[in-house]
Formats: C-alpha cells, sequence, structure tokens
C-alpha cells in the first residue's frame, strides 16, 4: 500500500526501497494479544504509540536498522501533531504514509474490500481523517489510485507475493557478517520471548 502510493507521489527508488523496510518493521514492537488486537479492530485507540516506541528502540541495538528506528517510533503518531515541528519532514512524511497505509490495511481486513461500497467506506473514513491524522496529499493519492482494482488485488495474497518477489529481484546482493546475523536474531528473540510473557499472563 505504502510503495503504490510513494509511487503515486513520485518519489525516487531509492526512497521506496527505505519505506517498505521501514513498513515490514513497523509493528516489531507489538507484545500482546491486546495491542494486536486493537492493530487489527480499531481505528485509533489510547496509548497506540507504545508499541511503535518498543519496536523503534529494538531497532536501535542494531546498527543495520538504525535508520528505521526513527520512522517506527512516529507510525501511530496523528499528522495535527507531526505537522506542528517543521523539521525533518521527510521523516514525518514518511512514518505518516506507514501510519495510513496501516490504517487502509486494517480497515480492510475488518469491512473488506471486494465490492464497490467496502472501497468506498476506507475511501470516506481516510477523508474524514485527513489534515487530522493523515497528511492530505498521501490521503489524495491513495484515492486516486484505490479506484483502480489492480491496486486492491495486488493486496491478495499470491499478488503481494510476487510484487515482493520483484522488489528483491531488483535489489543490490551483499555480504554481511554472521555477528550481525545472530544480532537480529537475538533482537527478534527477545522481542518474540516479550509476546510470549505476556500470552501466558493473559491466559
Amino acid at each position: 500500500i505504502a510503495s503504490e502510493i510513494a509511487k503515486k507521489l513520485g518519489w525516487r527508488p531509492s526512497k521506496i526501497d527505505t519505506l517498505i523496510h521501514a513498513a515490514m518493521l513497523h509493528d516489531c514492537g507489538v507484545s500482546s494479544s491486546t495491542t494486536h488486537h486493537n492493530i487489527v479492530n480499531n481505528f485509533d485507540w489510547e496509548n497506540s504509540h507504545i508499541h511503535s516506541l518498543k519496536g523503534s528502540n529494538a531497532l536501535k541495538q542494531i546498527p543495520f536498522y538504525q535508520q528505521f528506528s526513527p520512522i517506527i517510533a512516529l507510525h501511530h503518531t496523528h499528522w495535527k501533531e507531526l505537522s506542528t515541528n517543521a523539521s525533518n519532514e521527510e521523516l514525518h512524511i514518511m512514518a505518516n504514509l506507514i501510519y495510513l497505509s496501516d490504517r487502509i490495511d486494517a480497515l480492510r481486513s475488518q469491512f473488506g474490500a471486494h465490492l464497490w461500497h467496502e472501497k468506498e467506506y476506507i475511501r470516506t473514513m481516510i477523508k474524514k481523517h485527513a489534515t487530522t491524522f493523515f497528511e492530505p496529499n498521501l490521503c489524495q493519492a491513495f484515492i486516486e489510485i484505490s479506484h483502480n482494482d489492480t491496486f486492491w488485488y495486488t493486496l491478495e495474497s499470491d499478488p503481494l507475493h510476487y510484487y515482493f518477489t520483484d522488489w528483491l529481484e531488483h535489489g543490490a546482493i551483499e555480504t554481511v557478517d554472521f555477528s550481525l546475523l545472530k544480532n537480529i536474531a537475538l533482537m527478534f528473540a527477545k522481542l518474540v520471548k516479550s509476546k510470549e510473557g505476556h500470552c501466558v499472563h493473559a491466559s
């Protein structure tokens, strides 16, 4: 979702690559079934930023992921709040685009996006929160591309798989140290352990 909106806005490929990486990591700080329930079922909720900060702090520990940490920290911050700070607008736009895309996907999961009225409901909700939750130009780009059925089709499981396969094929192959892979694995292991702790507590 975020990638297609960015393409509509004419973002350069390297910026879209950063966006896709951040989008794939954006909910790494989700550590409870309650938070996951809120993400999927509620458009907004109190303390929605907590998992964003947790994920951001985890990514800070890995040099390879540090560039994504500030984006993840802000990915549930309303545009009305972000727009009061004129510094680092590119960061704010990228974080807000992930937020917008996340909420579009949540609405799609809740209400579907196969029939015209389902898609129109999603568009209506996004329009309603433009300028307050979301940057208006991002909303407008979504509205425009959402009238193309190909956009919605790409979000289905199989087309999405091929979308990412194509993206990976155009990327560079790099050699990384085993120590980096180990630290990444340990970071995710800690996050998973945190999730397990919440599940046990909840049960």
